[in-house]
This record gives structure tokens, C-alpha cells and sequence, in this order.
């Protein structure tokens, strides 16, 4: 059975208590300025149910062909929904390009649902994709959810 394991906000750069902070953490909790400012837009919002970022999911089940471990920009457990981030400079290489349709194969076999936007998306017009991700989160298999 797949399990979520959220990293609680320690200060310590979105590391739980004795871990160490990954690399590249900007304000404590993205990896980047456009999951920064992609963050600033999704809270703005009072339409969004909670959001969770770089929260790490354990696969390992029949059927998945994912790490064991992997973790995701930005997570809102209560409607199964993942939101990524994809910035030129580090998913263009076909390593990481394959790995991400591996992560978005075993959320699918999660039952989460999976939005990807590219870094210069973000940047250009955060609200839009926030506005996008309010669209889905709100929207259950084609029905809106009220």
C-alpha cells in the first residue's frame, strides 16, 4: 500500500527534525523562485483546500515502476492531488524526464491526480496556475465538487 509522509515545517529548510535540509531550498521550503512564487499564489487563493509542500511519498507496490521514495513540489492530500513544478534547467535531462512520468504512473496508481508546470509558466503568470490548480482541485473526475 502506498503512504504519504509529510515533512513538518521544523525551519530547518522542510527537513523533519535531524535531517538535513535539501539543497537548494529558497525561503525554507521550495527548490526554486517559481515554486516560491507559484506557493504565493496558491495561498493567496481562499478557494484551495490546505496544501502541503515537498512532501515525500513512499511507493513500493504491484505494479509500480517508481523509486521507493520520491517527492513532489506541492501536495493537497484532501482532494488526491499533486502539483509539479518543472524547471528547463534540471528536467531536461532524459534521466529526470523518465523519472517524473515514473512518479506520475505510480500517483495515478495512488489515486492522485498529477499537474506539471513548466518553471517559466509559473513565473510568467503564477495566479493563472494557481487559478488552474483551483479548477482541478475543485473539480472531482469531470464533476465539480461543492
Amino acid at each position: 500500500m502506498t503512504t504519504n509522509t509529510s515533512r513538518p515545517d521544523t525551519g530547518n529548510g522542510g527537513a523533519a527534525a535531524g535531517e538535513k535540509p535539501r539543497r537548494g531550498r529558497y525561503h525554507g521550503h521550495s527548490d526554486s523562485g517559481a515554486e516560491h512564487r507559484l506557493h504565493e499564489a496558491l495561498t493567496a487563493r481562499t478557494d484551495l483546500p490546505p496544501i502541503s509542500q515537498q512532501v515525500t511519498f513512499n511507493f513500493g507496490g504491484p505494479g509500480s515502476d517508481a523509486p521507493p521514495t520520491m517527492t513532489v513540489d506541492f501536495y493537497l492530500p484532501t482532494v488526491e492531488l499533486v502539483v509539479e513544478v518543472d524547471g528547463y534547467t534540471f528536467h531536461y535531462m532524459e534521466r529526470v524526464f523518465t523519472l517524473d512520468r515514473r512518479k506520475d504512473r505510480a500517483h495515478a496508481l495512488a489515486g492522485r491526480r498529477v499537474i506539471r508546470f513548466t518553471a517559466k509558466d509559473v513565473t510568467s503568470d503564477p495566479a493563472r496556475c494557481a487559478a488552474i490548480v483551483a479548477v482541478v482541485a475543485n473539480t472531482h473526475h469531470g464533476l465539480e465538487v461543492f
